[in-house]
C-alpha cells in the first residue's frame, strides 16, 4: 500500500509539472511567431563570420595547391612551406592566403621550396614597410636578386635597400622595381651593387 501510495503521488506531481510545461511550451509557441524574424535575421548575421572564415579558408587551401603545382615541391617541402604560411598568417598583418600568393609568384620567378621558404619573411617586411601589396613586392624583390646575380640568403638585405631607397624617395616600390629592370642589368654589368644602383 505504501509503495502504490508513492507511486500515485509521484504520478500527480509528473502530471501537474507536464500540465505547466505543456502551457509554457504554447505561451513560447505564440511568441516566437512575433520574435521569429528578428531571430532570424539575428542568426544570418552570426552566421556571416563563420561563412568568412569558411571563405578564407578555401582561398588559401586553393592558394596552397597552386604553390604546390608552380614549385613542383615534395610532400615534406609542401608542408613545411604550408606551416610558413600559416605561421606568417597568423604572426604578421597578412593572411595566410596572402602568403601562399607571394610564395607562387616566388615559384614562378625560378625559387625552390627551400628558398621560398627562407625569403618570404624578408618578403613581407618589404612589403609592409613600403606599402606595397605583398604579391607585387615579390615579383620586384625575386626580379632584383636576380639582375644582381643574389642569392635567396640576401632577400634581407635586398629588402632592406629596397625600403631606404622607396622611403627616402619620391619612389614608390613599383616604380623602383620598373626603373631597376633597366638599370639594375647595366649596372651588374659594371659590378654596382644594388645598393649603390639604388642610390
Amino acid at each position: 500500500a505504501g509503495k502504490a501510495f508513492v507511486e500515485i503521488a509521484l504520478r500527480d506531481r509528473l502530471e501537474a509539472g507536464l500540465k505547466r510545461i505543456s502551457a509554457r511550451l504554447r505561451g513560447f509557441a505564440a511568441g516566437v511567431g512575433a520574435i521569429g524574424r528578428p531571430l532570424l535575421a539575428l542568426g544570418a548575421g552570426l552566421g556571416a563570420p563563420l561563412a568568412l572564415a569558411t571563405g578564407v579558408f578555401a582561398g588559401f587551401d586553393d592558394q596552397m595547391r597552386l604553390v604546390k603545382a608552380v614549385t613542383q615541391a615534395t610532400d615534406d617541402e609542401f608542408a613545411r612551406l604550408r606551416a610558413t604560411a600559416q605561421e606568417l598568417g597568423r604572426t604578421t598583418s597578412f593572411t595566410s592566403a596572402q602568403v601562399a600568393g607571394l610564395m607562387t609568384e616566388l615559384g614562378r620567378a625560378g625559387f625552390n621550396p627551400d628558398q621560398i621558404d627562407r625569403m618570404t619573411a624578408s618578403v613581407l617586411d618589404l612589403a609592409k614597410a613600403t606599402g606595397t601589396d605583398a604579391t607585387l613586392a615579390s615579383g620586384i624583390m625575386a626580379a632584383s636578386i636576380r639582375q644582381f646575380s643574389l642569392g635567396a640568403g640576401d632577400a634581407g638585405r635586398v629588402a632592406d635597400a629596397l625600403t631606404v631607397a622607396a622611403n627616402k624617395s619620391f619612389n614608390t616600390l613599383e616604380s623602383l622595381g620598373e626603373a631597376l629592370t633597366y638599370a639594375g642589368p647595366v649596372a651588374s654589368d659594371f659590378n654596382m651593387s644594388i645598393e649603390d644602383t639604388l642610390a
